[in-house]
C-alpha cells in the first residue's frame, strides 16, 4: 500500500510540472495566426459587420474570449458574437446588444474546431478584434490532490492499528 502511495504522489507532482502550453491556432478568410496559450487578430470594420474566425487548439481546455469593437468616433455600435462547434451547434450566444466589448469564457476540445462569427452594425469605422487566452489549472488543484492522497494514507494507517 505504502509503495502505491508513493506512486500516485509522483504521478501527482510530474502532472504538477508539466507544460500544458497550447497551440492555438486563429484562421480568417486571408490569414492564419498561431500562438501558444494566447492568440489575437484585428479587422478594419465600417458599417456592417459580418466577420469570422475559426479557432483551434491543440490541447484540451478553456479559453477566456473577448471580441472588441473599437470605434474611431462612438457610432452606436450594435453587434453580436456567436460561437459554434464542428457540427454547427450553438455552444455561445451572446445577443445582440449596445455594447463595445463581448467577454466569454468556454471549455474547447483539442483539434475540435469553432467558429466565431460576429455580426452587427456600427456608424463608425474602426477595428474588431478577436483575442483568445488560455485560463490554467490552479496548483492548487495539484496540491488538494496530494493532500487527500495523504488523508488517505493516513487514514488507512489508523485502520490497520486499530
Amino acid at each position: 500500500m505504502k509503495k502505491l502511495l508513493v506512486v500516485l504522489s509522483l504521478a501527482m507532482a510530474a502532472f504538477s510540472f508539466q507544460a500544458s502550453a497550447a497551440t492555438f491556432t486563429l484562421t480568417d478568410i486571408a490569414n492564419v495566426h498561431t500562438g501558444t496559450n494566447s492568440i489575437s487578430d484585428t479587422h478594419a470594420v465600417t458599417g456592417s459587420i459580418n466577420t469570422g474566425w475559426f479557432f483551434e487548439s491543440t490541447n484540451t481546455g478553456t479559453g477566456a474570449f473577448a471580441v472588441e469593437l473599437n470605434p474611431n468616433n462612438f457610432g452606436g455600435p450594435l453587434f453580436a458574437v456567436k460561437v459554434y462547434d464542428s457540427l454547427l451547434n450553438v455552444v455561445f450566444d451572446s445577443g445582440l446588444a449596445n455594447s463595445l466589448d463581448k467577454a466569454f469564457t468556454l471549455s474547447f476540445l483539442a483539434n475540435s474546431p469553432l467558429f466565431i462569427e460576429v455580426i452587427g452594425s456600427t456608424n463608425a469605422s474602426g477595428q474588431l478584434s478577436v483575442s483568445v487566452n488560455a485560463v490554467p489549472v490552479p496548483a492548487a488543484v495539484w496540491l488538494f490532490g496530494s493532500a487527500l492522497m495523504g488523508l488517505t494514507g493516513i487514514k488507512r494507517r489508523k485502520s490497520v492499528l486499530a
